[in-house]
């Protein structure tokens, strides 16, 4: 999980699941970091976007509408692109596509995606990165919470169906 999930860089984003008060930590992401996620004691968000690289990208479903989200898996496998679908921690579903080490371009799989939510009438959706590049003005792009972090898991939440 550590190269899917982590970032090159020496932060990450979590939360306060007290406040929900959102935050960036400038620190290393390391296995310890992972395990407190895993463990439910801190949650860790990733950041996806690598200068113009990911290596996953995520769909945002905010609705409790899993015919939906079942459609959007259809169409995404019909272009024989594997997805893994998480029940997300408050509401929806998050749908997920990996790559490999390499990566590749934020700009490409975000338009693939955007096609894919043309095709099934769905454009409400967000697409995390939200970005397709990194630059001065745009320095982290925004984060989403990793799955499985260890509390909700346990609720039925943040985890893989």
């Amino acid at each position: 999980m550590a190269t899917v999930f982590q970032v090159y860089g020496t932060f990450y984003g979590t939360y306060d699941p007290e406040t929900k008060r959102c935050y960036v930590l400038k620190r290393p992401v390391d296995d310890k970091v992972l395990i407190k996620h895993l463990k439910g004691a801190r949650p860790y968000g990733v950041f996806l976007l690598i200068d113009d690289h990911i290596r996953a990208i995520a769909a945002d479903f905010d609705r409790l509408d899993p015919d939906l989200v079942v459609q959007f898996v259809h169409h995404v496998q019909h272009y024989q692109i594997p997805a893994y679908v998480e029940v997300s921690k408050s509401k929806g579903f998050h749908v997920w596509i990996f790559f490999d080490e390499r990566g590749v371009l934020a700009a490409k799989a975000r338009m693939v995606i955007h096609h894919i939510l043309q095709e099934i009438d769905c454009l409400d959706v967000e697409i995390f990165p939200k970005q397709d590049r990194l630059n001065s003005a745009n320095q982290y792009g925004n984060y989403i919470n990793a799955p499985l972090f260890g509390q909700l898991v346990s609720k039925g939440e943040n985890r893989f169906r």
